[in-house]
């Protein structure tokens, strides 16, 4: 029977283990992120810009895929449901339709994407991005000269580009010196080197710093917390394959060279790994200790709970949990869409109505011919939330129990309740017929006479 050495070694001459190249093993050492080396791989919070480069930002997000997640996720539900258009109470019937309209217009021009794309590019880059509008004027000088205004009639919209390179951007502040003038920290964009009138774009960075021309980076702001979750994911798959380990004893080992040892180990790994059956002498031992490991799942939380905190993402968002639906309690989820919501208010909505408003100029458009530019109108975003069924029955339960206790007790009479309760509030007043039954309007049943 072969023994243990040559199970590992083979038959050939004893020299023959020195021939087969490198020996593999595995290191904490990683020299891209400076892990395991003598460089610290940790951050210090010190004053002054970041110097990371547009391209150094792009890799980030292109390598990481929670970077991607926390980018995405503001960004894709500011409009994943859309909004309605809602014309004003004093508008013709024969105008109401443009509502409609634009919303095609909208969705031929694929501004809802567009759009997220903007807030993605603008959530990567520090100085933001924007969209351009490719008109076509009567005036062809107006069409070149970029730094003109729009007319209030536009012939044709020819398209919408996304900016998804701030190289090709500058801005430039018109007064930083006096602030009681009109001007004051007025920025102006150049787009190309070209000074472009901001009619013809929109454009959002995020908490823009005028003293920077730039503003702040999500990347940035998310890369200590992704460093660290990369660093907890890295260092536990190594921890992992460790909570084995074999212990073998052998007189091999006795006179064996060091070199000889690491490749004889390196072999017997690979051996062990396998379903390979392995014979060994009478008074050689062959065992598996298995470690516990303790604390962990409490470092990942930490990490997670720190890196949801940066973010402004919860952790059960951050890990892939469907969108949109809540239950009791999850006030986490509630901050999030609450300021969703608030993005939405102050900033999407400025950047839809000089889109809408630049639709009912263009002449070439069915809302211009609806309406010849005349539309008042009010945006209404659509919920970006809703109770889960459970969460949504218990609500109805408790809202049915405190109503029955408040028309018990004289508060309130059924009419007032009903009127108040969200399921039965669009129905109108309760009516009887003189019988005291439910009128057939109520019960959705035909009258007639017997």
């Amino acid at each position: 029977m072969p023994t243990l050495k040559e199970l590992v070694f083979g038959s050939a001459s004893p020299g023959a283990e020195d021939q087969t190249g490198m020996i593999g093993a595995d290191s904490l050492v990683d020299m891209e992120t400076g892990r395991g080396t003598s460089a610290d791989p940790t951050e210090v919070l010190t004053g002054g810009r970041n110097t990371r480069s547009d391209n150094v930002l792009l890799g980030i997000y292109r390598r990481s895929g929670f970077m991607q997640r926390i980018v995405h996720g503001p960004a894709k539900d500011a409009v994943r449901e859309w909004f309605e258009i809602v014309p004003k109470a004093d508008t013709p019937e024969s105008k109401k339709k443009a509502a409609d309209e634009l919303q095609e217009a909208m969705a031929a021009f694929n501004v809802k994407k567009k759009l997220g794309e903007m807030l993605k590019w603008s959530r990567i880059y520090p100085r933001g991005s924007g969209l351009f509008f490719g008109v076509m004027l009567d005036n062809i000088e107006d069409q070149k000269l970029l730094s003109s205004p729009l007319p209030d009639t536009i012939r044709r919209l020819e398209y919408i580009n996304v900016i998804d390179r701030p190289n090709t951007v500058s801005f430039e502040v018109r007064n930083t010196s006096q602030p009681t003038k009109r001007d004051y920290n007025k920025v102006d964009i150049s787009l190309s080197g070209e000074l472009v009138d901001p009619s013809r774009l929109v454009w959002w960075a995020n908490d823009f710093i005028t003293e920077d021309l730039e503003g702040l980076s999500t990347v940035n702001t998310a890369y200590g917390g992704v460093v660290a979750q990369d660093n907890a994911l890295w260092s536990a798959s190594h921890l992992m394959r460790v909570v084995s380990l074999v212990v073998l004893k052998s007189d091999a080992f006795v006179n064996m060279p060091k070199e000889k040892k690491l490749g004889f180990l390196a072999r017997f790994k690979r051996l062990i790994n396998t379903q390979s059956v392995v014979g060994i002498k009478e008074k050689e031992e062959l065992e598996r200790l298995n470690i516990q490991l303790t604390g962990l799942k409490e470092i990942l939380d930490f990490i997670f709970e720190n890196l949801s905190a940066i973010s402004g993402i919860p952790k059960n968002v951050l890990l892939g949990r469907a969108h949109g639906v809540i239950t009791a309690g999850e006030f986490d989820m509630l901050n999030y869409y609450a300021a969703i919501s608030e993005f939405q208010q102050n900033v999407l909505e400025p950047i839809i109505r000089k889109i809408i408003d630049l639709f009912l100029r263009v002449e070439n458009l069915a809302p211009y011919k609806t309406t010849k530019g005349d539309f008042s109108y009010d945006i209404e975003f659509k919920p970006l939330w809703k109770m889960s069924p459970d969460a949504q029955a218990d609500i109805d339960k408790k809202r049915s129990e405190t109503d029955k206790a408040n028309i018990e007790s004289g508060k309130i009479s059924p009419e007032e309740a009903r009127l108040e309760d969200p399921l039965t509030m669009h129905l109108g007043p309760f009516e009887a017929d003189p019988d005291g039954e439910p009128s057939p309007e109520e019960t959705g049943e035909e009258g007639g006479t017997e």
